[in-house]
Protein backbone atom coordinates (compact mmCIF):
# COMPACT_ATOMS: atom_id res chain seq x y z
CA UNK A 1 0.00 0.00 0.00
CA UNK A 2 1.64 3.27 -1.02
CA UNK A 3 1.45 5.93 1.43
CA UNK A 4 1.23 9.76 0.46
CA UNK A 5 2.09 12.79 1.91
CA UNK A 6 -0.91 14.32 4.02
CA UNK A 7 -1.49 18.20 3.04
CA UNK A 8 -0.75 19.54 6.60
CA UNK A 9 2.15 17.76 7.00
CA UNK A 10 4.25 20.74 7.79
CA UNK A 11 1.72 21.91 11.08
CA UNK A 12 1.19 18.42 12.63
CA UNK A 13 -1.13 20.48 15.21
CA UNK A 14 -3.48 21.09 12.88
CA UNK A 15 -3.44 18.15 11.21
CA UNK A 16 -4.49 16.12 13.87
CA UNK A 17 -6.94 18.57 14.44
CA UNK A 18 -8.47 17.12 11.51
CA UNK A 19 -7.33 13.74 11.66
CA UNK A 20 -8.75 13.24 15.41
CA UNK A 21 -12.30 13.41 14.08
CA UNK A 22 -12.14 9.82 12.66
CA UNK A 23 -8.75 8.51 15.19
CA UNK A 24 -9.27 6.64 18.15
CA UNK A 25 -7.13 7.28 20.87
CA UNK A 26 -7.37 4.92 23.99
CA UNK A 27 -4.95 5.67 27.03
CA UNK A 28 -3.90 2.23 28.88
CA UNK A 29 -2.20 2.05 32.01
CA UNK A 30 0.12 -0.47 32.32
CA UNK A 31 0.89 -1.41 35.91
CA UNK A 32 4.62 -3.14 36.77
CA UNK A 33 5.13 -6.71 36.23
CA UNK A 34 4.10 -8.88 39.80
CA UNK A 35 5.16 -11.90 38.36
CA UNK A 36 7.68 -13.69 36.58
CA UNK A 37 7.79 -14.31 32.71
CA UNK A 38 5.38 -16.78 32.08
CA UNK A 39 7.02 -20.24 30.02
CA UNK A 40 5.32 -19.18 26.94
CA UNK A 41 5.78 -15.27 27.00
CA UNK A 42 9.13 -13.32 26.28
CA UNK A 43 9.10 -10.41 28.09
CA UNK A 44 9.93 -6.93 26.80
CA UNK A 45 11.10 -4.14 29.08
CA UNK A 46 11.33 -0.68 27.35
CA UNK A 47 13.19 2.43 28.08
CA UNK A 48 14.15 5.79 26.65
CA UNK A 49 15.42 9.19 26.91
CA UNK A 50 17.64 8.46 29.45
CA UNK A 51 20.52 10.89 28.57
CA UNK A 52 23.09 9.90 30.46
CA UNK A 53 21.22 10.36 34.15
CA UNK A 54 21.09 6.32 34.14
CA UNK A 55 23.27 6.97 37.50
CA UNK A 56 20.25 8.60 38.88
CA UNK A 57 17.69 6.13 38.52
CA UNK A 58 16.32 5.35 41.42
CA UNK A 59 13.98 2.64 40.46
CA UNK A 60 14.96 -1.22 39.50
CA UNK A 61 14.66 -2.22 36.18
CA UNK A 62 12.21 -4.96 35.87
CA UNK A 63 13.73 -8.13 34.91
CA UNK A 64 13.08 -9.70 31.27
CA UNK A 65 14.11 -10.89 28.37
CA UNK A 66 14.19 -8.45 26.06
CA UNK A 67 15.72 -4.79 26.49
CA UNK A 68 14.76 -1.91 23.90
CA UNK A 69 16.49 1.35 24.20
CA UNK A 70 14.33 3.66 21.71
CA UNK A 71 17.24 6.62 21.83
CA UNK A 72 18.90 9.81 23.40
CA UNK A 73 20.56 7.59 25.61
CA UNK A 74 23.26 10.35 26.00
CA UNK A 75 23.02 13.91 26.05
CA UNK A 76 25.10 14.44 23.29
CA UNK A 77 27.06 11.41 21.96
CA UNK A 78 30.59 12.04 23.60
CA UNK A 79 32.57 8.89 23.62
CA UNK A 80 32.35 9.05 27.81
CA UNK A 81 28.48 8.69 27.68
CA UNK A 82 28.63 5.85 24.66
CA UNK A 83 30.85 3.96 26.58
CA UNK A 84 29.09 4.72 29.98
CA UNK A 85 25.70 3.89 28.60
CA UNK A 86 27.40 0.62 27.26
CA UNK A 87 28.99 -0.84 30.28
CA UNK A 88 25.27 0.19 32.13
CA UNK A 89 22.82 -1.79 29.47
CA UNK A 90 25.89 -4.69 29.95
CA UNK A 91 24.97 -5.05 33.77
CA UNK A 92 21.26 -6.09 32.73
CA UNK A 93 20.19 -9.37 33.35
CA UNK A 94 18.59 -9.35 29.73
CA UNK A 95 19.80 -11.80 27.39
CA UNK A 96 18.43 -9.55 23.92
CA UNK A 97 19.07 -5.54 24.40
CA UNK A 98 18.33 -3.45 21.56
CA UNK A 99 19.49 0.19 21.10
CA UNK A 100 18.27 2.80 18.29
CA UNK A 101 20.20 6.70 18.37
CA UNK A 102 17.99 9.79 19.09
CA UNK A 103 18.79 13.54 18.22
CA UNK A 104 20.73 13.35 20.90
CA UNK A 105 23.45 11.16 19.84
CA UNK A 106 25.43 13.93 17.38
CA UNK A 107 28.04 11.32 17.04
CA UNK A 108 26.05 8.44 15.63
CA UNK A 109 24.65 10.72 12.43
CA UNK A 110 26.96 9.92 9.39
CA UNK A 111 24.62 11.88 7.43
CA UNK A 112 23.82 15.54 8.88
CA UNK A 113 21.45 17.74 6.15
CA UNK A 114 22.72 20.52 7.85
CA UNK A 115 26.24 22.08 7.97
CA UNK A 116 27.42 20.28 11.42
CA UNK A 117 27.86 17.24 9.18
CA UNK A 118 31.46 18.70 7.50
CA UNK A 119 33.45 16.43 10.40
CA UNK A 120 36.01 19.13 9.70
CA UNK A 121 38.00 20.84 12.26
CA UNK A 122 36.44 23.40 13.93
CA UNK A 123 36.38 26.87 12.56
CA UNK A 124 34.94 30.58 13.19
CA UNK A 125 31.03 30.16 12.35
CA UNK A 126 30.95 26.33 12.36
CA UNK A 127 27.19 25.32 12.93
CA UNK A 128 27.71 23.71 16.33
CA UNK A 129 27.24 27.09 17.32
CA UNK A 130 24.07 27.51 16.67
CA UNK A 131 22.24 25.20 17.97
CA UNK A 132 20.82 24.80 21.36
CA UNK A 133 23.31 23.28 23.63
CA UNK A 134 21.03 21.91 27.11
CA UNK A 135 23.53 22.77 29.10
CA UNK A 136 26.51 21.33 27.57
CA UNK A 137 29.78 22.49 26.92
CA UNK A 138 29.77 23.05 22.75
CA UNK A 139 33.30 22.02 23.07
CA UNK A 140 31.49 18.77 23.76
CA UNK A 141 29.42 19.21 21.23
CA UNK A 142 31.95 19.89 18.82
CA UNK A 143 33.91 16.83 19.92
CA UNK A 144 31.17 14.58 19.77
CA UNK A 145 30.49 15.53 15.88
CA UNK A 146 33.58 15.08 14.76
CA UNK A 147 34.21 11.18 16.58
CA UNK A 148 33.54 8.87 13.45
CA UNK A 149 34.09 5.55 15.60
CA UNK A 150 31.81 5.96 18.04
CA UNK A 151 29.74 3.12 17.30
CA UNK A 152 32.59 0.70 18.19
CA UNK A 153 32.26 2.10 21.43
CA UNK A 154 28.32 1.13 21.76
CA UNK A 155 28.78 -3.10 22.67
CA UNK A 156 26.84 -5.24 25.00
CA UNK A 157 23.25 -4.88 22.72
CA UNK A 158 21.98 -4.47 19.15
CA UNK A 159 22.54 -1.13 17.48
CA UNK A 160 19.98 -1.08 14.63
CA UNK A 161 19.88 2.03 12.35
CA UNK A 162 17.06 1.66 9.72
CA UNK A 163 17.14 -2.67 9.70
CA UNK A 164 15.68 -5.22 11.66
CA UNK A 165 16.69 -7.91 13.88
CA UNK A 166 14.33 -11.01 15.13
CA UNK A 167 14.43 -12.60 18.64
CA UNK A 168 12.30 -15.63 19.68
CA UNK A 169 10.69 -15.71 16.07
CA UNK A 170 9.55 -12.00 16.52
CA UNK A 171 10.46 -8.92 13.93
CA UNK A 172 11.65 -5.84 15.65
CA UNK A 173 12.47 -2.76 13.34
CA UNK A 174 14.36 -0.15 14.43
CA UNK A 175 15.19 3.72 12.88
CA UNK A 176 16.21 6.81 14.91
CA UNK A 177 14.93 9.86 12.32
CA UNK A 178 12.74 12.11 13.31
CA UNK A 179 10.87 15.37 11.68
CA UNK A 180 13.41 18.98 12.45
CA UNK A 181 13.47 19.34 16.35
CA UNK A 182 16.44 22.21 17.19
CA UNK A 183 18.50 21.03 14.28
CA UNK A 184 20.25 18.06 16.00
CA UNK A 185 20.81 14.81 14.88
CA UNK A 186 18.65 12.38 12.63
CA UNK A 187 16.45 15.38 11.48
CA UNK A 188 14.30 15.30 8.39
CA UNK A 189 12.03 18.23 6.85
CA UNK A 190 8.94 16.46 7.41
CA UNK A 191 6.80 15.60 3.85
CA UNK A 192 8.81 13.15 1.64
CA UNK A 193 11.95 13.04 3.18
CA UNK A 194 11.11 11.49 6.46
CA UNK A 195 8.13 9.09 4.12
CA UNK A 196 11.33 8.13 2.33
CA UNK A 197 12.43 6.80 5.65
CA UNK A 198 9.07 5.11 6.41
CA UNK A 199 9.08 2.85 3.28
CA UNK A 200 11.75 1.39 4.40
CA UNK A 201 9.40 -0.57 7.33
CA UNK A 202 9.14 -4.27 6.62
CA UNK A 203 5.12 -4.88 6.38
CA UNK A 204 5.65 -7.82 8.34
CA UNK A 205 7.35 -6.36 11.63
CA UNK A 206 6.11 -7.01 15.01
CA UNK A 207 7.38 -4.27 16.97
CA UNK A 208 8.63 -1.19 15.93
CA UNK A 209 10.93 1.27 17.53
CA UNK A 210 11.39 4.65 16.59
CA UNK A 211 12.65 8.09 18.44
CA UNK A 212 10.29 9.78 17.54
CA UNK A 213 6.55 9.40 18.16
CA UNK A 214 3.51 9.06 15.53
CA UNK A 215 1.07 12.07 15.02
CA UNK A 216 -1.59 11.57 18.08
CA UNK A 217 0.23 9.06 20.33
CA UNK A 218 2.31 10.36 23.01
CA UNK A 219 3.42 13.55 21.10
CA UNK A 220 1.69 16.48 22.41
CA UNK A 221 4.70 18.96 23.99
CA UNK A 222 3.71 21.17 27.41
CA UNK A 223 2.88 23.95 24.82
CA UNK A 224 0.20 22.22 22.99
CA UNK A 225 1.79 21.53 20.60
CA UNK A 226 1.90 18.41 18.51
CA UNK A 227 5.58 17.23 17.54
CA UNK A 228 4.48 13.88 15.79
CA UNK A 229 5.04 12.88 12.46
CA UNK A 230 1.87 12.75 10.22
CA UNK A 231 3.17 10.08 7.65
CA UNK A 232 4.43 7.88 10.35
CA UNK A 233 1.36 7.51 11.92
CA UNK A 234 -0.54 7.03 8.47
CA UNK A 235 2.31 3.87 8.11
CA UNK A 236 1.64 2.49 10.89
CA UNK A 237 -1.83 1.78 11.12
CA UNK A 238 -2.41 1.80 6.93
CA UNK A 239 0.71 -0.41 5.67
CA UNK A 240 2.87 -2.17 8.43
CA UNK A 241 0.03 -2.37 11.62
CA UNK A 242 2.77 -3.34 13.89
CA UNK A 243 1.65 -4.97 17.28
CA UNK A 244 3.62 -2.65 19.18
CA UNK A 245 5.30 0.75 18.58
CA UNK A 246 7.86 2.20 20.98
CA UNK A 247 9.56 5.57 20.84
CA UNK A 248 10.31 8.69 23.44
CA UNK A 249 11.61 11.61 22.21
CA UNK A 250 8.75 14.02 24.09
CA UNK A 251 9.20 13.55 27.58
CA UNK A 252 6.21 14.80 28.50
CA UNK A 253 4.07 12.57 26.37
CA UNK A 254 5.16 9.09 28.90
CA UNK A 255 2.26 6.47 28.68
CA UNK A 256 0.42 3.83 26.83
CA UNK A 257 -1.83 4.18 24.39
CA UNK A 258 -3.88 2.59 21.72
CA UNK A 259 -6.11 3.37 18.30
CA UNK A 260 -7.58 -0.60 18.95
CA UNK A 261 -4.96 -2.19 16.79
CA UNK A 262 -1.80 -1.13 17.82
CA UNK A 263 -0.50 -0.43 20.86
CA UNK A 264 1.90 2.88 21.24
CA UNK A 265 4.25 3.11 23.95
CA UNK A 266 6.01 6.36 24.76
CA UNK A 267 8.83 4.73 27.12
CA UNK A 268 10.92 8.32 28.30
CA UNK A 269 12.48 7.73 31.11
CA UNK A 270 12.82 11.53 31.65
CA UNK A 271 10.40 13.69 32.58
CA UNK A 272 10.42 16.99 31.07
CA UNK A 273 12.33 18.68 33.50
CA UNK A 274 15.00 15.88 32.71
CA UNK A 275 14.39 13.98 35.47
CA UNK A 276 14.69 10.18 35.05
CA UNK A 277 11.66 9.61 37.02
CA UNK A 278 9.40 7.51 34.39
CA UNK A 279 9.85 3.36 35.45
CA UNK A 280 10.48 1.10 31.93
CA UNK A 281 7.55 0.16 30.21
CA UNK A 282 6.92 -3.40 30.53
CA UNK A 283 4.65 -6.13 28.17
CA UNK A 284 4.52 -9.86 27.79
CA UNK A 285 4.39 -11.39 23.67
CA UNK A 286 3.22 -14.67 23.46
CA UNK A 287 5.78 -17.05 21.72
CA UNK A 288 4.86 -17.68 18.08
CA UNK A 289 2.68 -21.47 17.71
CA UNK A 290 5.28 -21.81 14.74
CA UNK A 291 8.83 -22.01 15.97
CA UNK A 292 11.26 -21.31 14.13
CA UNK A 293 14.46 -24.35 14.22
CA UNK A 294 17.33 -21.32 13.06
CA UNK A 295 18.95 -19.27 15.43
CA UNK A 296 17.36 -17.58 18.02
CA UNK A 297 13.52 -18.27 17.42
CA UNK A 298 12.35 -19.81 20.01
CA UNK A 299 13.30 -19.15 24.12
CA UNK A 300 15.06 -21.37 25.92
CA UNK A 301 12.96 -23.91 27.50
CA UNK A 302 14.17 -27.44 30.31
CA UNK A 303 15.32 -30.73 28.38
CA UNK A 304 11.67 -31.74 29.62
CA UNK A 305 10.00 -29.86 27.28
CA UNK A 306 6.11 -30.27 26.88
CA UNK A 307 4.69 -31.10 23.70
CA UNK A 308 2.73 -28.76 21.85
CA UNK A 309 0.03 -28.84 19.34
CA UNK A 310 -0.58 -25.64 17.49
CA UNK A 311 -3.65 -24.78 15.07
CA UNK A 312 -4.90 -21.60 13.29
CA UNK A 313 -8.77 -20.31 13.12
CA UNK A 314 -10.00 -18.20 10.90
CA UNK A 315 -13.70 -16.56 11.34
CA UNK A 316 -15.65 -14.51 9.22
CA UNK A 317 -17.23 -12.00 11.32
CA UNK A 318 -19.18 -10.47 7.87
CA UNK A 319 -18.65 -6.97 9.10
CA UNK A 320 -15.17 -5.57 10.23
CA UNK A 321 -17.26 -3.98 13.47
CA UNK A 322 -18.40 -7.05 14.94
CA UNK A 323 -14.77 -8.43 14.12
CA UNK A 324 -13.31 -5.71 16.21
CA UNK A 325 -15.68 -6.50 18.82
CA UNK A 326 -14.89 -10.06 19.24
CA UNK A 327 -11.23 -9.43 18.72
CA UNK A 328 -11.59 -6.94 22.33
CA UNK A 329 -13.62 -9.89 24.13
CA UNK A 330 -11.31 -12.46 23.58
CA UNK A 331 -7.97 -10.17 23.97
CA UNK A 332 -9.00 -9.73 27.61
CA UNK A 333 -10.89 -13.03 27.88
CA UNK A 334 -8.04 -15.03 30.65
CA UNK A 335 -7.13 -18.22 29.52
CA UNK A 336 -5.21 -20.91 31.32
CA UNK A 337 -1.77 -20.96 31.20
CA UNK A 338 -1.26 -24.25 28.82
CA UNK A 339 -2.85 -22.23 26.06
CA UNK A 340 -0.93 -19.21 23.76
CA UNK A 341 -3.29 -17.17 21.85
CA UNK A 342 -2.68 -14.69 19.43
CA UNK A 343 -5.27 -12.88 17.03
CA UNK A 344 -5.41 -10.36 14.43
CA UNK A 345 -8.37 -8.69 12.44
CA UNK A 346 -7.74 -8.27 8.65
CA UNK A 347 -11.08 -6.19 7.15
CA UNK A 348 -14.19 -8.88 8.79
CA UNK A 349 -11.84 -11.85 9.42
CA UNK A 350 -10.47 -12.78 13.01
CA UNK A 351 -7.61 -15.24 13.07
CA UNK A 352 -6.85 -16.73 16.33
CA UNK A 353 -3.15 -18.87 16.46
CA UNK A 354 -3.21 -21.31 19.82
CA UNK A 355 -0.83 -23.46 21.05
CA UNK A 356 -1.85 -25.67 24.18
CA UNK A 357 0.95 -27.32 26.11
CA UNK A 358 -0.17 -31.04 26.64
CA UNK A 359 0.59 -32.33 30.35
CA UNK A 360 -0.44 -35.17 32.10
CA UNK A 361 -0.17 -33.85 35.09
CA UNK A 362 -1.85 -30.49 35.05
CA UNK A 363 -1.01 -27.99 38.85
CA UNK A 364 -3.80 -25.55 39.38
CA UNK A 365 -3.68 -23.31 42.65
CA UNK A 366 -5.65 -24.53 45.67
CA UNK A 367 -7.30 -21.21 45.99
CA UNK A 368 -8.40 -20.85 42.37
CA UNK A 369 -11.73 -21.18 41.18
CA UNK A 370 -11.18 -22.80 37.50
CA UNK A 371 -13.39 -25.81 37.37
CA UNK A 372 -11.44 -28.87 38.59
CA UNK A 373 -13.65 -32.13 37.94
CA UNK A 374 -14.84 -31.99 41.85
CA UNK A 375 -15.65 -28.33 41.19
CA UNK A 376 -17.52 -28.90 38.05
CA UNK A 377 -19.93 -31.59 39.70
CA UNK A 378 -20.52 -29.16 42.73
CA UNK A 379 -21.25 -26.26 40.59
CA UNK A 380 -23.55 -27.98 38.05
CA UNK A 381 -25.24 -29.49 41.08
CA UNK A 382 -26.12 -26.46 42.78
CA UNK A 383 -26.82 -24.76 39.21
CA UNK A 384 -29.85 -27.11 38.73
CA UNK A 385 -30.72 -27.00 42.76
CA UNK A 386 -30.56 -23.10 42.11
CA UNK A 387 -33.46 -23.27 38.91
CA UNK A 388 -35.40 -25.71 40.79
CA UNK A 389 -35.92 -24.12 43.54
CA UNK A 390 -36.83 -20.72 41.29
CA UNK A 391 -39.22 -22.89 39.36
CA UNK A 392 -40.92 -23.95 42.78
CA UNK A 393 -41.58 -20.88 44.32
CA UNK A 394 -43.51 -19.42 41.09
CA UNK A 395 -45.53 -22.65 41.15
CA UNK A 396 -46.12 -22.05 44.91
CA UNK A 397 -46.94 -18.46 44.35
CA UNK A 398 -48.77 -18.49 41.39
CA UNK A 399 -51.02 -21.85 41.23
CA UNK A 400 -54.42 -22.00 43.75
CA UNK A 401 -53.62 -23.81 46.65
CA UNK A 402 -56.88 -26.02 45.90
CA UNK A 403 -55.04 -27.49 42.70
CA UNK A 404 -51.62 -27.78 45.21
CA UNK A 405 -53.61 -29.64 47.73
CA UNK A 406 -55.37 -32.03 45.33
CA UNK A 407 -51.63 -33.30 44.03
CA UNK A 408 -51.01 -33.51 47.41
CA UNK A 409 -48.57 -30.28 48.52
CA UNK A 410 -50.36 -29.58 51.69
CA UNK A 411 -47.74 -28.57 53.78
CA UNK A 412 -46.72 -25.45 52.04
CA UNK A 413 -46.66 -22.12 53.44
CA UNK A 414 -49.71 -19.38 53.28
CA UNK A 415 -49.67 -17.27 50.10
CA UNK A 416 -49.01 -14.14 52.11
CA UNK A 417 -45.32 -15.50 52.70
CA UNK A 418 -44.66 -15.92 48.88
CA UNK A 419 -45.36 -11.84 48.43
CA UNK A 420 -44.08 -11.47 52.00
CA UNK A 421 -40.40 -12.42 51.77
CA UNK A 422 -39.84 -10.85 48.65
CA UNK A 423 -40.89 -7.66 50.03
CA UNK A 424 -39.01 -8.01 53.02
CA UNK A 425 -36.07 -8.92 51.98
CA UNK A 426 -36.33 -5.71 49.03
CA UNK A 427 -37.10 -3.35 51.94
CA UNK A 428 -33.87 -4.55 54.08
CA UNK A 429 -31.91 -4.40 50.80
CA UNK A 430 -33.12 -0.72 50.30
CA UNK A 431 -32.67 0.47 54.06
CA UNK A 432 -29.08 -1.20 54.29
CA UNK A 433 -28.37 0.77 51.10
CA UNK A 434 -29.47 3.56 51.19
CA UNK A 435 -30.00 4.43 55.11
CA UNK A 436 -27.28 2.35 57.15
CA UNK A 437 -24.31 1.91 54.52
CA UNK A 438 -24.62 6.13 54.19
CA UNK A 439 -25.07 6.91 57.87
CA UNK A 440 -22.56 4.62 58.73
CA UNK A 441 -19.89 6.30 56.13
CA UNK A 442 -21.06 9.81 57.59
CA UNK A 443 -19.95 8.72 60.92
CA UNK A 444 -16.53 7.43 60.01
CA UNK A 445 -15.87 10.89 58.07
CA UNK A 446 -13.83 13.14 60.11
CA UNK A 447 -15.02 16.71 60.86
CA UNK A 448 -14.08 19.21 58.15
CA UNK A 449 -11.67 21.10 60.04
CA UNK A 450 -10.06 17.58 61.47
CA UNK A 451 -6.59 17.64 60.78
CA UNK A 452 -7.06 13.72 59.61
CA UNK A 453 -8.25 14.69 56.41
CA UNK A 454 -5.19 16.87 55.48
CA UNK A 455 -2.74 14.49 56.77
CA UNK A 456 -1.59 10.46 57.08
CA UNK A 457 0.43 8.70 59.53
CA UNK A 458 3.28 10.34 57.62
CA UNK A 459 2.88 13.87 58.09
CA UNK A 460 4.20 15.45 61.21
CA UNK A 461 2.10 18.01 62.52
CA UNK A 462 1.65 19.07 66.42
CA UNK A 463 -1.24 17.66 68.01
CA UNK A 464 -2.82 19.82 70.72
CA UNK A 465 -5.07 19.17 73.81
CA UNK A 466 -7.97 20.83 73.89
CA UNK A 467 -8.56 21.83 77.73
CA UNK A 468 -12.31 20.97 77.89
CA UNK A 469 -12.95 23.86 80.59
CA UNK A 470 -11.13 26.47 78.77
CA UNK A 471 -12.38 30.14 77.72
CA UNK A 472 -14.11 29.39 74.66
CA UNK A 473 -13.86 30.84 71.38
CA UNK A 474 -14.95 34.18 70.04
CA UNK A 475 -15.95 34.50 66.59
CA UNK A 476 -17.38 37.69 64.45
CA UNK A 477 -15.58 40.43 66.87
CA UNK A 478 -12.68 41.90 65.91
CA UNK A 479 -9.77 41.38 68.14
CA UNK A 480 -9.47 45.09 69.38
CA UNK A 481 -12.54 45.29 70.50
CA UNK A 482 -11.96 41.96 72.24
CA UNK A 483 -9.61 43.49 74.08
CA UNK A 484 -11.29 46.14 74.92
CA UNK A 485 -14.42 44.03 76.13
CA UNK A 486 -12.16 42.34 78.05
CA UNK A 487 -10.20 44.85 79.78
CA UNK A 488 -12.88 47.81 80.17
CA UNK A 489 -10.85 50.34 78.70
CA UNK A 490 -7.66 51.23 76.76
CA UNK A 491 -4.34 50.56 78.70
CA UNK A 492 -2.85 53.39 79.51
CA UNK A 493 0.75 52.42 78.77
CA UNK A 494 -0.52 51.48 75.35
CA UNK A 495 -2.36 55.03 74.65
CA UNK A 496 1.10 56.62 73.95
CA UNK A 497 1.31 53.97 70.88
CA UNK A 498 -1.99 54.36 69.78
CA UNK A 499 -1.77 58.18 69.47
CA UNK A 500 1.65 58.05 67.19
CA UNK A 501 -0.84 55.45 65.27
CA UNK A 502 -3.36 57.68 64.69
CA UNK A 503 -1.08 60.63 63.86
CA UNK A 504 1.07 58.76 61.29
CA UNK A 505 -2.89 57.90 59.61
CA UNK A 506 -3.53 61.88 59.81
CA UNK A 507 0.13 62.82 58.39
CA UNK A 508 -0.95 60.02 55.27
CA UNK A 509 -4.64 61.68 54.91
CA UNK A 510 -3.26 65.21 54.57
CA UNK A 511 -0.51 64.29 51.98
CA UNK A 512 -3.46 62.36 50.12
CA UNK A 513 -5.00 64.64 47.35
CA UNK A 514 -8.24 62.43 47.17
CA UNK A 515 -8.41 62.28 50.70
CA UNK A 516 -8.30 58.27 50.97
CA UNK A 517 -5.53 56.39 51.78
CA UNK A 518 -4.64 53.92 49.23
CA UNK A 519 -5.87 55.73 45.53
CA UNK A 520 -8.39 58.82 44.26
CA UNK A 521 -11.10 56.09 45.19
CA UNK A 522 -12.34 54.30 48.07
CA UNK A 523 -10.36 50.69 48.48
CA UNK A 524 -9.99 47.82 50.52
CA UNK A 525 -7.54 49.59 52.41
CA UNK A 526 -9.47 52.11 53.29
CA UNK A 527 -12.46 49.48 54.53
CA UNK A 528 -9.57 47.42 56.91
CA UNK A 529 -8.35 51.29 58.51
CA UNK A 530 -12.07 51.40 59.32
CA UNK A 531 -12.37 48.56 61.54
CA UNK A 532 -9.93 49.36 63.79
CA UNK A 533 -10.70 53.25 64.01
CA UNK A 534 -14.33 52.68 64.56
CA UNK A 535 -13.05 50.38 67.50
CA UNK A 536 -11.77 53.62 69.09
CA UNK A 537 -14.68 55.36 68.57
CA UNK A 538 -16.24 52.63 70.60
CA UNK A 539 -14.62 54.43 73.76
CA UNK A 540 -14.96 58.01 72.65
CA UNK A 541 -11.35 58.41 71.56
CA UNK A 542 -10.58 61.81 71.12
CA UNK A 543 -10.18 62.91 67.56
CA UNK A 544 -10.04 66.71 67.99
CA UNK A 545 -6.04 66.86 67.07
CA UNK A 546 -6.42 64.83 64.51
CA UNK A 547 -8.74 66.66 61.71
CA UNK A 548 -7.74 64.65 59.03
CA UNK A 549 -8.44 61.87 60.04
CA UNK A 550 -11.97 63.04 61.20
CA UNK A 551 -12.80 64.11 57.94
CA UNK A 552 -11.54 60.79 56.30
CA UNK A 553 -13.55 59.26 58.72
CA UNK A 554 -17.09 61.22 57.89
CA UNK A 555 -16.47 60.73 53.94
CA UNK A 556 -15.88 56.90 54.70
CA UNK A 557 -18.79 56.69 56.54
CA UNK A 558 -20.75 58.28 53.58
CA UNK A 559 -19.25 56.35 50.77
CA UNK A 560 -20.53 52.83 52.81
CA UNK A 561 -23.83 52.60 51.03
CA UNK A 562 -26.24 52.27 54.22
CA UNK A 563 -24.14 53.21 57.26
CA UNK A 564 -26.15 55.82 58.62
CA UNK A 565 -28.56 53.02 59.35
CA UNK A 566 -26.64 49.60 60.03
CA UNK A 567 -23.50 50.62 60.78
CA UNK A 568 -23.80 53.66 63.39
CA UNK A 569 -26.94 51.34 65.06
CA UNK A 570 -24.21 48.25 65.46
CA UNK A 571 -21.76 51.22 66.99
CA UNK A 572 -24.27 52.57 69.34
CA UNK A 573 -24.90 49.08 70.30
CA UNK A 574 -21.70 47.96 70.98
CA UNK A 575 -20.42 51.39 73.10
CA UNK A 576 -23.48 50.34 75.33
CA UNK A 577 -22.00 46.40 75.50
CA UNK A 578 -18.43 48.31 76.76
CA UNK A 579 -20.11 50.91 79.08
CA UNK A 580 -21.81 47.88 80.81
CA UNK A 581 -18.61 45.93 81.13
CA UNK A 582 -16.60 48.79 82.81
CA UNK A 583 -19.19 49.19 85.22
Amino acid sequence: MSIEVHPLTQNPTAAWKELSKTQKVVKINVPPPKNDVPENMVRFVCMSDTHSLTPHIKFDIPDGDVFIHAGDFTRCGGEEEVVNFSNWIGKLPHKHKIVIAGNHELSFDRTFTHPLTSKLPCQEGYVVDEIPTLGIPREHLKQAVENETIRDKLINCIYLEDEFTTVYGIKIYGTPWQPEFCKWAFNLPRGEPCLSRWNLIPEDTDILVTHTPPLGHGDLCCTGVRAGCVELLSTVQRRVLPKYHIFGHIHEGYGVSSDGKVIFINASTCNINYLPVNPPVVFDVPLRPVMESSGDAKKEEPPSKKPKCSMTICYNAESKSRANVLYNSLRVDQEPKSVIRELSVHDSTLTMNIVIVISNHPSMVGSTPAPTPSRANYGFALYLASYTAFALYLVWFFVPDHILESIGFTFLPQKYWSVAVPVHACVTLALVAFVFYPALNLTLVPKSNDMTILADEYTNYEKVEVQSDGIPPIYDIPLTEVTILLNGKLDPSKKPKVDDAVKVLDTILERSKSGFVAAEQFTIADISLLTIVSSLEAVDYDWSSYTNVKKWLNKIKNAIPNYATIGVRGENAFKEMVKAAMK
